[in-house]
């Protein structure tokens, strides 16, 4: 259960006036039950800027395709990262996502230039001996 976001009645808010979408709830708060999410931010003209929060790539990167064609998509991470040079919690844009070995670990390359391993949720794992390396994810710029 630790790649889940979990919600309390506590923190259910009521709906917008202006929002008629059957079915939606809406949140004030919520808790992330992983080190490591995503967010998906995306822009279109319709709309404006819509915000995505998920604990998997898998998920963060089928949102994103669900939100095209838009002005502008990105997915950004969060996670704490000690070894790094702020020696704390990164949150930055993703530019590529590569998976090392079919069903192995993730590697992240960074908008900041720094890239790190991790499984599916983000979580860092240890070094594994690269035999097969496939794109998951890459970043499209798309004109405005």
């Amino acid at each position: 259960m630790n790649s889940h976001l979990r919600t309390f009645l506590a923190n259910e808010g009521p709906r917008p006036d202006k929002d008629k979408t059957r079915g939606a709830r809406y949140w004030s708060a919520v808790e992330i039950l992983s080190s490591t999410w995503f967010l998906v931010a995306s822009e279109d003209d319709d709309v404006g800027v819509r915000r995505w929060m998920t604990t998997s790539i898998f998920e963060a990167s089928r949102i994103q395709k669900t939100l095209e064609p838009s002005r502008w998509s990105r997915i950004y991470i969060c996670l704490y990262a000690p070894m790094s040079l702020s020696q704390d919690t990164l949150f930055e844009e993703i530019v590529e996502v590569h998976m090392i070995n079919p069903g192995g670990p993730y590697l992240y390359k960074l908008a900041n230039g720094l890239s790190f391993a991790g499984d599916a949720k983000g979580n860092p794992t240890e070094g594994t001996v690269p035999q097969e390396i496939s794109m998951l994810y890459c970043y499209r710029r798309t004109p405005l």
